[in-house]
């Protein structure tokens, strides 16, 4: 057999007429050729010989070529049989008349519509495969194509008897489509196809295909197609669901549309000067402008309580600025925050010392406040007061 793919007007098996190159890829080359026979165009994969170097290779992908034409099936692209001779071994394929839906650039994912149509067609290829006891074994981007108005996968099981060295030199550049159980040696299961599917889905929606991990920039996109499809990559091969169940949870969850992550066009918004912060305290901010609800005593966390500090700490703040706001007409400004802030009222409360205007005015304002004020003078009057500093 050559080493050289074929050329442009070469005759192979005395049947096939190379008109034009279409692609390459790892493991083969891709001419679109002539079949005399019947007059139809067809994709003639062109397969590299370092990849079946004995017979006993070649011999399995002729059986093979048997088994695929067998399948009859819309979702998978027809195999017309294989061949071997002076120019090769080769297989024919239904002639692809577009590709796939791919991302058309960085960041800019395939439609969720598109992408669940294609998890149904692959889920149906992959599912129509497995029941004639066949894995696909080498599943990437290249291998869905679109024939007519159909999406259709090819290729299956055309490198499960590829020898082991070359074929793994040969994938180097798609070894994120390689299931982690392949790269360890294993050989590849119905599974191995679910993995694989699932990573291609993920840069679907990620928008790029450059290598990586796009699972951050799916879970930014979409949440639920990012669990779902990361559940589907699972190194356990016994949790990944089957291409059909895949495909059914895939199209329900692109219901849900893409989350909006792309930056605004007027670019990134200004950042807010030191002034326009809210005050920590009642009344106007240093801009003039009203202090906020939260700002001006409502429901707000308490940091040094959020970070583990010593609770007297925070309990002597909480003190000093219920003292601020009951300062000069304490009952007046208490019934204003239970209005707004019931829970600050029984703060106050609990600062206040029992019987004081600021915790009878919270507990007649607010119900909540109310109890909370039942709760805690009982405490509040147990303790004894400090007597007052002597004067000197």
């Amino acid at each position: 057999m050559t080493t050289t793919p074929p050329a442009v007007g070469s005759v192979l098996g005395d049947r096939y007429v190379v008109l034009a190159p279409v692609a390459e890829a790892p493991g083969h080359v891709e001419v679109r050729a002539l079949d005399r026979e019947v007059e139809v165009e067809v994709a003639l994969w062109w397969l590299r010989p370092e990849l079946f170097p004995d017979r006993d290779r070649v011999d399995a992908v002729l059986g093979l070529g048997v088994e695929l034409r067998a399948i009859q099936h819309p979702a998978v692209r027809k195999c017309f049989g294989a061949g071997v001779g002076a120019g090769g071994l080769w297989t024919t394929w239904q002639l692809a008349t577009a590709p796939a839906p791919q991302p058309a650039g960085p960041g800019q994912p395939v439609p969720l519509a598109q992408v669940a149509a294609w998890f149904d067609a692959v889920g149906a290829a992959l599912a129509a495969l497995h029941g004639h006891g066949l894995v696909h074994g080498g599943l990437w981007p290249g291998a869905v194509v679109r024939v007519g108005d159909s999406l259709k996968l090819g290729g299956a099981g055309l490198w499960r008897d590829a020898e082991p060295h070359a074929i793994t030199r040969a994938w180097r550049d798609r070894a994120r489509y390689v299931p982690p159980e392949v790269r360890r040696g294993a050989a590849a299961t119905e599974a191995c196809d679910v993995w694989a599917a699932a990573a291609i889905g993920l840069e679907l929606i990620a928008g790029f295909a450059t290598g990586g991990d796009p699972t951050r920039a799916v879970a930014q996109r979409h949440p639920q197609l990012a669990a779902l499809l990361v559940g589907a990559m699972s190194p356990d091969p016994a949790r990944r669901p089957d291409p059909t169940t895949l495909a059914e949870m895939v199209r329900t969850a692109a219901r849900t549309p893409y989350r909006d992550v792309a930056p605004s066009p007027a670019g990134p918004a200004p950042a807010r000067p030191v002034a326009a912060l809210r005050p920590r305290g009642g009344g106007r901010g240093p801009d003039g402008q009203a202090a906020s609800r939260s700002a001006r005593g409502g429901r707000r966390r308490d940091p040094g309580r959020a970070r583990g500090r010593d609770p007297g700490a925070a309990h002597g703040r909480a003190r000093a600025a219920a003292a601020v706001v009951a300062a000069d007409d304490r009952a007046g400004r208490a019934r204003a925050r239970a209005r707004t802030a019931p829970r600050a009222c029984a703060a106050a409360a609990v600062v206040t010392a029992a019987g004081g205007p600021a915790g009878r005015a919270c507990a007649r304002a607010a119900p909540a406040s109310r109890a909370a004020a039942a709760v805690v003078t009982p405490l509040a009057a147990r303790r004894p007061r400090r007597p007052p500093p002597p004067r000197r």
